[in-house]
């Protein structure tokens, strides 16, 4: 059970960092977008970005894993029937302090595609007028702030909150519903 517990904290920073890496890499590619001069180096970022968000999950968990079965931490995997960490100070430490500071990455880099996005010109935005254009960014910016978690924050705020469950319910409906972003986003288009 310490194993799997151990696995289990690394696929959940795997997955958040991998959102990070998605924010970050459309707020890049955005930027360089306004600024002509600038190229991308797309083939090279993509091993870059694979090795650090699969490469520092493996490794916490490893280290975690390694400390917690010698003795030289509790950090409580697999403790007391829990098939993730069950020590609460080793909780917030490994899971909570680095989950909040890739969160915030990640919000960082949404608000600044929301902004980036929110200055395309109607005429850019080929819609026939600019009631339409702005429609249009609209829904574009809260289609790219679901997809690079804006609806996490309904979680930071739940929690924050403490025992509010229609915070709560809110929040997991919210980030339980990502594949039908991706869907809204990707599938189901006009054109």
């Amino acid at each position: 059970s310490q194993v799997y517990a151990a696995v289990h904290h690394a696929a959940w920073l795997a997955a958040f960092l991998w959102l990070a890496a998605m924010s970050v890499n459309l707020a890049r590619l955005l930027l360089c977008k306004m600024r002509p001069s600038s190229g991308t180096r797309c083939s090279r970022d993509f091993i870059v970005m694979a090795f650090l968000c699969w490469g520092i999950p493996v490794s916490v968990a490893g280290v975690c894993l390694a400390l917690d079965i010698n003795g030289f931490v509790d950090i409580g995997y697999g403790a007391a029937g829990v098939c993730f960490i069950g020590n609460a100070h080793s909780m917030l430490a490994v899971w909570i302090a680095p989950l909040m500071a890739i969160l915030l990455l990640t919000i960082v880099c949404c608000l600044l595609v929301v902004r980036i996005v929110l200055k395309i010109t109607p005429a850019q935005n080929k819609a026939p007028t600019k009631q339409s254009a702005r429609r249009n960014q609209a829904v574009m910016c809260l289609f790219l702030s679901l997809l690079m978690g804006g609806n996490w924050i309904f979680y930071l705020v739940a929690a924050a909150k403490g025992d509010n469950d229609i915070l709560w319910n809110l929040s997991i409906l919210l980030n339980g519903c990502q594949g039908l972003y991706v869907m809204l986003c990707f599938v189901a288009k006009r054109s």
